[in-house]
């Protein structure tokens, strides 16, 4: 009896040291970052670095070979459509210089008056599009028509309205240069001299030479625009620029601000333009114009930003993008599933700048590993890391 007992004791202790030396010996479970799948926001964007500038500028140039005399105005000066500019003492004109100076206020007549007609055309467009806008706004009350297209309808409104300042302000510059130009002709008639004025009402943004100096027909003299209507050129690659449509949002980040600003695509550019990359590559870019809606002050022409051209945005299932990883020919992650890695095959949709959406292969509230290393396998033991 005895020595039964004993012998029981000693297999009791011989099975509880195996096992004990078998639990202290097994692989410690791999510490492993996590995230949950859920259901929330994703946008798909086309970024890149882009510069600004004033949307509409004028760019004052001499009417006519001459002296002008000096400039009080510096830049940052706020000026009135009409204010004097600068004075201007024109050199006799030999019968060359004179058929050129015709020649060229004919040119600034013929650009009035195509200014004129693409004035009128912007108001056809603008009253068509108020129609257009006050249709869809009954159609909406009534339930007949998606909020989404009153939108749509709002936004070509507003765009046609900028189309048609735009327009209202490149005649304005266009018959302030058939004037300059007739003032010109006038004054070298004369011998007299005679006054630049401001086509429009802004800020000088440039002076190519404040002393008084001799300039021939055509130098530049002063740029003039409104810095609170600014807009972003973008340059995208041109197989990025096919996706980009005018009325998409455009975020705006890395201008020098704590808070990114928004814009609006205005127009895509229809022809490419060949550019060297930082590794050397050529590359076929497209330039995106943008209207910058909310500028602050600080925010000033050609500064540095960079954009973000929304293409697409919704609701749905994501993920980090450093969980995906490719198996094979598919997309998977590691699923924690009991307190293992367990490999899941996973269908993917939009992309977004950290994150992805999941179509298939997994629900929301699992939990999957992100940057799994080479440790993770199928089966294996983890767990997740406290933060």
């Amino acid at each position: 009896m005895r020595l039964t007992k004993r012998r029981s004791l000693l297999f009791t202790f011989v099975a509880l040291a195996i096992a004990f030396s078998s639990f202290a010996l097994r692989p410690k479970p791999t510490v492993v970052q996590t995230a949950t799948a859920g259901i929330g926001p994703l946008l798909t964007t086309i970024d890149e670095d882009a510069v600004s500038r004033v949307a509409e500028r004028y760019e004052i140039t001499a009417p006519a070979a001459g002296k002008h005399l000096r400039i009080d105005f510096h830049c940052g000066d706020a000026v009135s459509a009409g204010d004097v500019i600068l004075r201007m003492e024109p050199a006799p004109l030999d019968p060359r210089t004179e058929a050129q100076t015709r020649a060229r206020f004919d040119s600034a007549e013929d650009t009035a008056r195509q200014a004129a007609a693409a004035v009128r055309a912007a108001r056809d467009l603008v009253a068509q599009a108020d129609r257009e806008q006050s249709r869809m706004e009954k159609l909406t009350a009534s339930q007949t028509v998606a909020k989404s297209d009153l939108d749509q309808a709002r936004t070509i409104a507003a765009n046609r309205r900028a189309d048609l300042a735009a327009a209202l302000a490149r005649w304005a510059a266009s018959r302030h240069d058939t004037e300059a130009v007739r003032a010109a002709l006038a004054a070298a008639a004369s011998g007299d001299s005679f006054v630049i004025r401001a086509p429009a009402a802004g800020r000088v943004l440039r002076i190519a030479n404040e002393s008084e100096s001799v300039i021939p027909v055509g130098a530049p003299i002063v740029e003039i625009g409104d810095p609170s209507r600014l807009e972003l050129v973008i340059d995208v690659l041109s197989n990025d620029a096919v996706a980009v449509v005018r009325g998409q949002e455009v975020i705006i980040d890395g201008w020098g601000g704590a808070r990114p600003l928004h814009g609006i695509v205005e127009r895509v550019e229809p022809s490419a333009f060949t550019k060297v990359s930082a590794l050397g590559i050529e590359e076929q870019r497209v330039n995106v114009i943008a209207r910058v809606t909310n500028p602050p002050p600080q925010f000033g022409d050609r500064f540095q930003a960079e954009a973000r051209i929304v293409v697409w945005r919704g609701d749905v299932l994501r993920v980090p993008l450093t969980a995906l990883f490719r198996d094979g020919d598919q997309w998977a992650v590691f699923a924690v599933r009991g307190g293992r890695a367990r490999l899941q095959h996973v269908e993917i949709g939009h992309r977004g700048k950290s994150e992805i959406e999941v179509l298939r292969g997994i629900a929301a509230g699992d939990v999957v590993i992100v940057h799994p290393s080479d440790q993770i396998r199928d089966g294996v033991r983890i767990s997740p890391e406290r933060s």
